[in-house]
């Protein structure tokens, strides 16, 4: 039996706007006009001032990024992912967006040649005609 691995809600007004640029892989990131500061993940309000004045940025196709922090999965906690373990889950931040960090997985790299501060480009992984993810793999 195949267990399929989750996908995020497209019923979330906040992040609809994220989740249709990544359809188009794209990254658009939320923008808070009054402490001037990108938002992940989206939400209704600025996480870190309270404003409400929220927009979103493009940042574009060609993201890059380095990598801030990880971890390396050793047990599937959800059965979906039970054929991919280990893998590795990068906190990485965008080049493109001054302070802005982004989790996904991190591909096509074995998870000891993994290192803080190695250089990444995201990547798409299309899931469904609805869903697509960004992923980040080494450059």
């Amino acid at each position: 039996m195949d267990l399929e691995k989750p996908l995020p809600s497209l019923q979330d007004a906040d992040a609809l706007q994220f989740w249709q640029a990544a359809k188009e892989h794209r990254l658009a990131l939320q923008w808070c006009s009054t402490c001037k500061s990108f938002l992940y993940p989206p939400g209704p309000a600025c996480a870190l001032c309270g404003a409400i004045d929220i927009v979103y940025k493009d940042i574009g196709r060609e993201v890059t990024g380095s990598l801030y922090s990880y971890i390396i999965t050793h047990r599937a906690f959800v059965p979906g992912f039970a054929t991919n373990v280990p893998y590795v889950v990068a906190l990485a931040e965008i080049n493109e967006a001054c302070n802005m960090k982004l989790l996904a997985n991190l591909i096509n790299c074995a998870p000891e040649k993994v290192r803080i501060g190695m250089q990444l480009r995201m990547v798409w992984e299309d899931r469904t005609p609805e869903v697509t993810l960004p992923q980040w793999e080494p450059l």
